[in-house]
């Protein structure tokens, strides 16, 4: 027994408890891989669009901060 009057968990019961935590820990870990596999995949195309409009996007950033400092 524990000081408070609780019995402490068998060993048969913390077993089946981290049997059942590792089963959650595949199962979000699963939502993990397919949201980073999503981010990446949007960096990507971020970067081919950055990549293909860079001079363009280059010069209406320029004019964005030269208008923030006449303000």
């Amino acid at each position: 027994m524990q000081p408070g009057g609780t019995k402490l968990p068998t060993i048969k019961e913390l077993r089946q408890e981290y049997a059942q935590l590792i089963v959650q820990k595949k199962e979000a870990y699963k939502g993990y891989r397919e949201a980073k596999r999503e981010m990446q995949e949007l960096l990507r195309t971020r970067q081919n669009v950055e990549q293909f409009y860079g001079d363009d996007l280059k010069k209406e950033r320029e004019a964005a901060r030269q208008q923030r400092k006449e303000l």
